[in-house]
């Protein structure tokens, strides 16, 4: 285990042959996520938060939103599907 630092924030958690593995956080200056991580990119479930008060909370698949998720803003709340970070099928 260990932590790495980029850009994007900071990596808290598992590395294998130097690559991050199971994601326990990751908090940038501007977003945050908690969550599954595997080789390099947001895989499975998670919870991104802005400091906006925007949030996602569901599936990721290669650091898109994917699958069910609740997708929350300031004034709408959409629950269902996600596609590339898509409002996908079904919701509401």
């Amino acid at each position: 285990s260990g932590c790495e630092r980029n850009i994007d924030g900071v990596y808290i958690g598992e590395f294998v042959n130097g690559m991050s593995m199971a994601m326990v956080s990751s908090c940038g200056i501007m977003d945050s996520f908690e969550g599954d991580w595997k080789l390099g990119t947001k895989n499975g479930h998670g919870v991104w938060k802005s400091p906006k008060g925007d949030s996602y909370e569901g599936g990721w698949l290669l650091n898109r939103q994917h699958g069910k998720g609740i997708h929350k803003h300031k004034n709408s709340v959409y629950e269902g599907e996600f596609k590339g970070s898509l409002k996908h099928g079904k919701g509401r």
